[in-house]
């Protein structure tokens, strides 16, 4: 898509955005300010309280202390105890890392300081001479060498797993080995 198209669906996204959210004028022909309305109008929630009794309007006269007597503040839920009985999962680096946290480690684990500081800005330069387009993704030289050691040895471990327990289940079940050789093959050609 070239920049002016670009352009002008920014310019006609910006004012179908805008004539969405514009506020209409109410009936006196001003528009209505959000802070007059109440959360519950705002949010499309539909409240209706019930009618009060004389009995309601006398205990409301009344002075009240703030707190009820069994320590609770007046509109506060209170919601019965709910016990946890299970145990909490324990969480590997593969689950709670993020992309930068991943390549932060494996530009510490897999890229030494004299490749950091040569080679890597060598084929980010050798990337760009190729790639001329690459230029738009920033200067990044560690990066992509740093990554794919890492998906090399996340791999590696993923298929030393898979390893283990195809020997454990042939060697209960010795007639399953052709099925699990097949299928240790094809982990191991798509997860190239």
């Amino acid at each position: 898509m070239n920049p002016l198209t670009k352009a002008a669906l920014l310019f006609f996204g910006a004012m179908a955005v805008s004539a969405v959210c514009a506020e209409a004028p109410d009936a006196g022909g001003e528009p209505q300010q959000e802070g007059h309305l109440s959360a519950s109008v705002l949010l499309g929630f539909k409240f209706h309280p019930p009618a009060r009794t004389i009995e309601d309007v006398t205990e409301a006269t009344q002075p009240t202390s703030p707190v009820f007597s069994d320590g609770v503040s007046p509109g506060t839920f209170v919601l019965p105890p709910y016990f946890l009985n299970e145990a909490r999962v324990k969480l590997t680096n593969k689950e709670i890392l993020t992309d930068k946290g991943r390549l932060e480690i494996a530009e510490k684990r897999y890229i030494s300081p004299l490749y950091r500081t040569t080679f890597g800005p060598l084929a980010q330069l050798a990337t760009y001479y190729c790639d001329w387009l690459s230029i738009l993704g920033g200067w990044h030289p560690n990066e992509a060498e740093a990554m794919a050691l890492y998906r090399q040895q996340e791999r590696r471990l993923m298929l030393d797993e898979m390893d283990s327990l195809i020997r454990l289940e042939t060697a209960l079940d010795p007639k399953a080995t052709k099925q699990f050789q097949r299928i240790r093959f094809g982990a191991d050609v798509t997860s190239r």
